[in-house]
């Protein structure tokens, strides 16, 4: 649904289209927690922006540093809290042992918070180093937060590598979908099992040299007789692309 939005619309709207998809899916978790990713990208977009700002080093470092405090400290109180009172209470006991402490809090970890935390972290450091300029289009830092794809498996991207990505207007071509599905096909060959090195190290190189096309890619007999079970995931992932 998502994809086929995202080309029937205009390309000025197609940011938002990502955006509202990424809110959404953030929120099918619990949905008050969209809050605290909104109020980190808040505070990395404006604290980005004023660090560039001043030319005062105190001033600056002073932003840096309350920001991340606040970035951190977030993840801190939602992902370490309760080891952080169970290591207290562990001390509290030792000293104690007339004293039976439980400290404990019922909280819920919020989907993704590691990526997106670490992803704005380094964000603002890099402004404040003065190796990047800050980004002044709201949405599209937004969705350099939150996209919705890398939010929970990651990888945590750097912003000079996304950012541009999400502003290409044309991201799908043939050849990045070939190799795309090239990627796609070494790991999922090395996933089912493939131990040894040299097997692993055989079929890349077989995948990357003798696959020229996306037909031979799918559809090459030699590679289906051994790896039917993934071949056929990739035909029906193409046959579905086609039918669109």
């Amino acid at each position: 649904m998502v994809f086929g939005l995202y080309f029937l619309l205009p390309k000025k709207c197609r940011p938002v289209v990502l955006l509202v998809a990424s809110l959404i899916f953030y929120m099918s978790w619990n949905w008050y927690l969209v809050f605290l990713i909104v109020g980190t990208i808040l505070i990395s977009y404006f604290a980005a922006i004023l660090i560039k700002k001043y030319e005062s080093k105190k001033v600056r470092l002073t932003i840096l540093i309350s920001s991340l405090i606040l970035i951190v400290g977030a993840l801190i109180v939602f992902k370490y809290l309760n080891l952080i009172l169970e290591t207290i209470s562990s001390i509290i006991n030792a000293i104690n042992h007339n004293h039976d402490s439980n400290l404990f809090v019922k909280i819920l970890l919020p989907v993704g918070i590691s990526f997106y935390t670490f992803q704005t972290v380094s964000y603002v450091v890099d402004v404040y180093n003065n190796k990047l300029e800050p980004e002044r289009n709201f949405i599209y830092f937004s969705l350099y937060v939150c996209f919705f794809p890398q939010l929970v498996a990651g990888p945590i991207e750097r912003p000079e590598n996304l950012l541009p990505q999400l502003k290409n207007e044309d991201p799908i071509n043939l050849d990045n979908i070939q190799q795309g599905l090239r990627y796609m096909l070494i790991g999922f060959v090395k996933k089912e099992g493939i131990k040894d090195k040299q097997e692993q190290d055989r079929i890349s190189n077989y995948v990357k040299t003798k696959c020229d096309s996306i037909k031979e890619l799918i559809l090459n007999g030699r590679f289906a007789d051994k790896y039917s079970k993934i071949i056929a995931f990739l035909q029906t992932l193409a046959e579905n692309i086609a039918l669109g």
